[in-house]
């Protein structure tokens, strides 16, 4: 897990130091194993034999968590659950996962955060931390070189996109965060250099939506 990173004093547990609030620390480590596993699967090969190699490649519209719709460029495996014990208690990130074939893979993550300000000057404060977090989490030994990094926003929410090259310059990571009210969504292709600015990965990324929200 990434070393704590400084934060303004009015995000705190009372009687904690400087550091990540407690309820941010699952986000942090579980965020950063599920890009480690995507990570090592894409580049052991992994993940298309194990999710069953090349499928049809088309146009498969989801709505993975009941609440946010996009499209995969292949059909969406079932619904996978990371849960990881925390000082904050259990946590859990569910994904989706479809892999057009073995040089590109496209995944969606969420999770739900425990006490999350739901407005005011502490609540911004918060969501950059946690999107500050996610940088530290995607890059570093063993994971990536970050190679860009921009905000984005989804309507009202904001969000950040990274590109990170994987280790060995064997492909490349793409991904974008969003914080919507106390859920974290992260949209995320991983391929081949190339792939993760194709004309299907833009596709993939502008048709996440969060109706309603």
């Amino acid at each position: 897990m990434p070393d704590p990173m400084p934060i303004p004093p009015h995000s705190l547990p009372p009687g904690r130091s400087r550091s990540v609030p407690l309820w941010m620390i699952p986000v942090i480590a579980v965020g950063s194993l599920l890009v480690a596993t995507l990570v090592y699967e894409y580049l052991t090969g992994t993940f298309s034999r194990e999710r069953g190699g090349a499928a049809n490649v088309g146009s498969y519209p989801s709505s993975p968590d009941g609440r946010c719709r996009i499209t995969f460029p292949a059909p969406p495996q079932p619904v996978q659950e990371q849960r990881r014990q925390t000082p904050a208690g259990e946590f859990v990130m569910k994904s989706v996962a479809a892999d057009p074939d073995r040089s590109r893979s496209y995944m969606v993550m969420w999770n739900d955060l425990p006490a999350m300000p739901t407005q005011g000057p502490e609540r911004l404060q918060v969501v950059e931390d946690i999107l500050d977090a996610g940088r530290k989490s995607f890059v570093g030994p063993g994971k990536g070189k970050m190679l860009s990094e921009q905000k984005v926003a989804l309507g009202p929410h904001s969000g950040r996109e990274y590109l990170i090259q994987l280790p060995d310059g064997k492909g490349e990571h793409r991904r974008r965060v969003y914080v919507v009210k106390s859920r974290v969504y992260q949209v995320s292709v991983a391929g081949r250099p190339g792939v993760v600015n194709s004309a299907e990965a833009e596709q993939f990324f502008e048709s996440f939506k969060v109706p309603n929200e």
